[in-house]
């Protein structure tokens, strides 16, 4: 069983060479300040690498296993969303119609 003892929630400011720049916003305490950290593509796991870009929303949790003691640290990226042509297609109705209602096309 994992005990996690940190939570947070990050959004990716800056992806360089080797590394990427974030806010982390601590899910623990709402009201501690927001906090920018430096990770290293390195501690971020391989298939989460395609989802780095600047604007990408992520978790981290740390914390250990009550097993044997021993640390961890994750991370997961949320996936972005994938539109399909009916739901576009949805949407652009709605927004006619949004835009029709008020008056912003004949």
């Amino acid at each position: 069983m994992k005990i996690i003892s940190q939570k947070w929630e990050g959004i990716v400011t800056d992806v360089c060479d080797g590394s990427f720049w974030a806010e982390l916003h601590d899910l623990n305490n709402r009201h501690n300040p927001v906090e920018i950290a430096e990770i290293l593509m390195s501690k971020i796991p391989e298939e989460e690498h395609q989802y780095i870009e600047e604007g990408a929303v992520f978790y981290w949790n740390i914390g250990y296993w009550k097993k044997d003691g021993k640390c961890f640290s994750e991370f997961k990226f949320l996936r972005p969303t994938v539109w399909t042509k009916r739901m576009l297609e949805k949407l652009e109705k709605k927004a006619k119609e949004l835009a029709k209602q008020f008056g912003l096309k004949k």
